[in-house]
């Protein structure tokens, strides 16, 4: 803002994973920095920004997986409806652990370059300025969301092997999509409102 940096905790709320549009609903704090601590900031996450990498290695391991997979995609499962159940929720409290890990990685790494409870801070709201802003987040959530009450209901009628690998694929997915509420790739600027501090 202006000439001045500041660095944003965008999982600072477990809310903002679940319900990604949240972000933009709620205030946020913003913290004051120095340009070498953005720096700093930026040459540890220059390897993990490229969407065109992610985008191309998953295409290339779906490819692979596909592969692979083909011949177990129409075995079923033999088990109960509450076997079925048990197994859904045992794996979606497992990506919830992991993803409540990689945030708490996440956080740590961040103390590595600068601690947050001794900066400067102010309240703002961020909202999308480019309708890439809103269509991206948004896109990804409900395609997300609908591919895992599919698998659910997939898994639960037909004990097939392919609901519960969907399941925890897209779960896992899903459970990401709050990176994209502000992501540098979709445009650098947004609506930015100061609240008092």
């Amino acid at each position: 803002m202006g000439d001045d940096y500041y660095i944003i905790d965008i999982e600072e709320s477990i809310w903002t994973i679940l319900i990604p549009f949240l972000f933009w609903l709620m205030p946020q704090r913003v913290y004051k920095v120095d340009f070498e601590t953005v720096e700093n900031l930026r040459a540890s996450t220059s390897g993990g920004n490229n969407l065109v990498s992610i985008f191309i290695l998953g295409i290339g391991g779906s490819t692979v997986l596909s592969r692979l997979l083909r011949s177990i995609l129409d075995f079923s499962i033999q088990t109960t409806l509450l076997v079925n159940i048990l197994m859904l929720i045992i794996s979606a409290l497992i990506i919830i652990y992991l993803r409540l890990h990689i945030r708490g990685s996440l956080g740590d790494r961040l103390d590595e370059f600068v601690d947050i409870k001794e900066l400067d801070g102010k309240t703002i709201k961020l909202k999308p300025k480019f309708f890439k802003q809103c269509i991206v987040p948004i896109f990804s959530y409900l395609f997300f969301l609908l591919i895992v009450i599919g698998a659910i209901l997939l898994f639960l009628e037909t004990n097939n092997f392919i609901g519960i690998f969907s399941f925890i694929v897209f779960l896992s997915l899903l459970s990401l999509c709050n990176t994209t509420t502000i992501h540098p790739n979709l445009g650098k600027r947004m609506k930015i409102r100061p609240l008092k501090k």
